[in-house]
């Protein structure tokens, strides 16, 4: 388990794991694929049914269940749970101090790095509904949104909702909206 647990504008989870050399490891390693994932479940009706696993190396490396991070008194947020909606799936090579430490010299001295991705399988639960999948599923409709919003999500220079002419959304657990 990682002690980072997020900010004032956002909870988090996050765990480290050992990656194998032959898979990540500098200018030597590297020249093997490895085997990532995550299987998410959210269960509307029991938030204790929910959970996530995250997979290093083909093998199940951290897990939570969906009742793990609860309310939070000092941001205000109540009890987070597992997302049901349809997600977008980010795969990138996120390096951090806030994530882990690690010695920048060694890191930049082999960079620019690469990361090569094989292959992407996406499952869906056989029990699920075949609208649960896509941008725009009956139950969590976003393409109205989207596109009342374009701008925000086609120019990378608006980085507030002010800044974009919008006003900043609402709570319903602060604001009663």
């Amino acid at each position: 388990m990682n002690d980072y647990h997020g900010s004032g504008v956002q909870q988090a989870v996050s765990a480290l794991t050992n990656v194998s050399d032959s898979t990540y490891g500098g200018p030597e390693g590297g020249k093997d694929f490895g085997i990532f994932g995550f299987e998410y479940y959210g269960d509307q009706d029991n938030a204790a049914n929910s959970y996530i696993t995250w997979v290093s190396d083909g093998e199940p490396s951290y897990g939570m269940i969906g009742t793990a991070v609860g309310p939070d008194a000092d941001t205000q947020i109540g009890q987070r749970l597992v997302p049901m909606e349809p997600m977008s799936i980010i795969l990138n090579l996120g390096a951090s101090q806030t994530f882990q430490t690690f010695d920048d010299a060694t890191l930049y001295s082999f960079m620019p790095a690469e990361l090569l991705i094989d292959y992407v399988r996406v499952y869906q639960r056989t029990d699920a509904p075949d609208t649960a999948v896509g941008c725009d599923p009956p139950d969590y409709p976003t393409s109205d949104y989207i596109q009342r919003h374009l701008d925000v999500y086609l120019n990378p220079n608006l980085t507030t909702w002010g800044g974009a002419g919008y006003t900043k959304p609402r709570s319903s657990q602060v604001e009663g909206c």
